[in-house]
């Protein structure tokens, strides 16, 4: 089965998601962590922004 699904690129598709998606979290990441000490927002969206990207790593 994992054969036919990465011939078809199935798996490899959902791959490629997953990574893109990580990839967007770590870049909003990178936005929020300089203002975060100091910006009571900016260090919400962060927490945010952690809670969503642990439940996409637990979910895969």
């Amino acid at each position: 089965m994992l054969a036919s699904l990465t011939r078809e690129g199935t798996l490899i598709a959902a791959f490629e998601s997953a990574h893109e998606s990580f990839h967007r979290y770590h870049e909003a990441t990178v936005r929020f962590a300089a203002s975060a000490a100091s910006d009571a927002r900016a260090l919400e969206q962060l927490r945010e922004i952690f809670n969503a990207y642990l439940d996409q790593f637990h979910a895969h």
